[in-house]
């Protein structure tokens, strides 16, 4: 018997811009990250929101499934004349996104108020 999928983010709408909010466990299963993509996918493309904020603050999962995740919602996102911005990443993440010389794709801030300020 599987425990029941809770939901991994959800969207939280701002003046300015929608805030995705992920919540990835450390043992969150790789293959969830299809189903996260497509549900993130569809969001961006039906919103019609050209601003987003991902808060990392309840991400324990630093995988490359994340990264990919991350890389593919910046190119829809990008492919609606959009902006994003990644906030509340934490120190794991940061390395994580370092090392892989992902920096340089997103606009990394700390806080929300932050990310709103840089488009």
């Amino acid at each position: 018997m599987h425990a029941p999928q809770l939901p991994r983010f959800s969207i939280v709408p701002l003046t300015g811009a929608n805030v995705v909010e992920l919540v990835l466990p450390a043992n969150i299963e790789a293959i969830e990250f299809d189903s996260i993509n497509e549900q993130l996918s569809a969001v961006v493309v039906s919103s019609g929101e050209a601003r987003w904020i991902v808060d990392l603050s309840g991400a324990e999962y630093f995988g490359s499934a994340l990264l990919g995740m991350l890389v593919n919602l910046r190119a829809k996102v990008r492919a609606s004349r959009g902006k994003l911005a990644l906030c509340q990443i934490g120190p794991a993440l940061e390395r994580v996104i370092k090392t892989s010389s992902m920096e340089r794709l997103f606009t990394i801030v700390v806080t929300r108020d932050e990310a709103l300020a840089s488009f």
